[in-house]
């Protein structure tokens, strides 16, 4: 036999749900589900927010990146003797240009009518004294450079007297068989 709400119902005359559920239970069951759906989205909203409140605070922004790679290769540079190469694995700041002016070929401010190595937002010698991030050295670099830093690369330096040589590969995975 069905009620006029086609639900089955028992010999005693009540629902057949009521043999599951406790005397007035229905409607609180459906209230903790939405209680707690409701606060699973507050968690993942509080996570969210957490998270990007940790990157504004920690990350470095592009320029302190640029400085502190600049930095790096420059304590490279300065460390080789003649003969010697070592390898600087730059990956950011992303978008940015890896730049080598030689002395006499750009009127840099930042430079000093030296060679340097400078990491820009833009590849023009205007953003470069702008934005950028300049070192200057009295050695003669080569290179191949610009470089558009969108991905891992692996830059080797290598003296030969007062030249230092560059050279930049993109990181490749290489795996073994």
């Amino acid at each position: 036999m069905k009620n006029k709400y086609g639900r089955s119902i028992l010999p005693n005359g009540k629902d057949s749900r009521s043999i599951w559920l406790p005397n007035g239970t229905k409607g609180i069951i459906l209230k903790n589900i939405i209680t707690l759906v409701i606060a699973i989205l507050c968690l993942i909203i509080l996570f969210y927010l957490g998270s990007q409140l940790y990157g504004m605070l920690i990350k470095k922004s592009s320029f302190e990146q640029a400085n502190s790679n600049i930095e790096d290769i420059s304590n490279i540079i300065n460390g080789l003797s003649d003969g010697v190469s070592r390898d600087y694995n730059l990956i950011s700041p992303a978008d940015w240009f890896l730049i080598i002016y030689n002395k006499g070929t750009t009127q840099l401010a930042s430079c000093s009518g030296k060679d340097c190595i400078c990491i820009c937002p833009e590849n023009s010698p205007e953003q470069c004294d702008k934005g950028g991030v300049c070192k200057n050295f009295d050695l003669t670099i080569e290179s191949r450079l610009p470089l558009k830093i969108n991905k891992f690369y692996n830059l080797n330096f290598k003296r030969e007297g007062n030249v230092i040589k560059s050279f930049s590969n993109p990181y490749q995975n290489k795996e073994k068989r």
